[in-house]
């Protein structure tokens, strides 16, 4: 487990975004330390994520804690995932993941997210923590947020990013809403939303 400051927040960033002052604000830096922070908190195992992009929360999530992690990407990305548009990141993520964490600790998979009905499991077992960041439309993120629920162990934590956007924020509490029978706790923390399943 590394120290995650600014300076190690910024090898992070693809060649592309390495100069971005939106990449290299102090609020997506700040972004990006809390998820470090939960990996930290919560110790997981086993990390799952839908939407990788180019992998800043992975990266953040695998500097916190000795986890696997599995991201769950469009073989090219899309506005309205946050993704970069027609563009294929997983080769870019998969090597400087290796490079940095090792060739044992990262794997991926391409896939629509709404299209699926639940993801394959690590080791034929259940995350322990899944992070929320695909489709930004109300129905979409609703189903991701489903779906990760039901890939996740008791007491797993649901991380749903992007709360500061009106529609993910809206959906994620119709969620919570309807599935509070499987919830024990939900809050907020920066712009995610942190969701144990019971």
């Amino acid at each position: 487990m590394t120290n995650f400051t600014y300076e190690y927040y910024k090898k992070c960033l693809h060649p592309d975004e390495a100069t971005s002052e939106f990449w290299l604000s102090d609020r997506i830096y700040e972004d990006k330390l809390a998820k470090y922070e939960l990996a930290k908190k919560f110790k997981p195992n086993y990390v799952a994520e839908v939407g990788v992009r180019y992998g800043y929360s992975g990266y953040a999530f695998l500097s916190g804690c000795d986890c696997i992690y599995h991201g769950y990407e469009l073989p090219q990305g899309n506005r309205r995932s946050g993704g970069v548009r027609g563009t294929d990141t997983i080769p870019w993520v998969k090597e400087h993941f290796a490079m940095v964490f090792g060739v044992d600790r990262s794997e991926f998979s391409y896939i629509n997210s709404q299209e699926v009905l639940g993801y394959p499991l690590l080791n034929g077992g259940f995350y322990d923590m899944f992070h929320v960041d695909a489709n930004h439309s109300y129905i979409g993120c609703f189903h991701d947020c489903v779906t990760a629920l039901y890939a996740l162990k008791p007491g797993g934590v649901l991380v749903v990013d992007d709360q500061d956007n009106g529609t993910v924020a809206k959906s994620t509490l119709g969620f919570i809403e309807t599935f509070r029978g499987n919830i024990s706790d939900s809050y907020i923390a920066g712009t995610d939303y942190i969701i144990i399943k019971k």
